[in-house]
């Protein structure tokens, strides 16, 4: 489960630690365990969606084929910010959501310059 630490201290589930504003893959067996619904309900850790298929997220990069090294030099030509990402797994679900959430804004404001100015 991906998440990000929208606190303002150091989160350590599963020996995986996030720093505020940090992101981070926590083990799925971890997803029940009270402290994590705690966090969750509390809104110190935001689940980060990563639906879309790696391929289908940018078709000139084949992301799962390349190697951590090259994902996080494609995340630092990006501004994509990696804090507290550890494996490769990690590495690539924060591009994939970023990637998504920067194709959400950009549909958003495409769709508002299409619409009429009412008066």
């Amino acid at each position: 489960m991906l998440v990000k630490n929208a606190s303002v201290r150091l989160i350590s589930i599963g020996g995986v630690c996030i720093a505020p504003n940090g992101k981070g893959n926590i083990d799925d067996v971890y997803s029940n365990h009270p402290v994590v619904k705690k966090y969750l309900k509390s809104k110190e850790l935001i689940k980060i969606e990563a639906i879309v298929a790696y391929e289908e997220v940018d078709e000139d990069n084949d992301f799962a084929k390349m190697n951590k090294e090259q994902l996080c030099a494609y995340a630092a030509e990006n501004n994509i910010d990696l804090t507290g990402t550890k494996t490769k797994a990690d590495i690539l679900a924060v591009i994939v959501a970023a990637i998504e959430k920067a194709t959400e804004e950009a549909d958003k404001k495409a769709d508002e310059e299409e619409k009429p100015n009412e008066e």
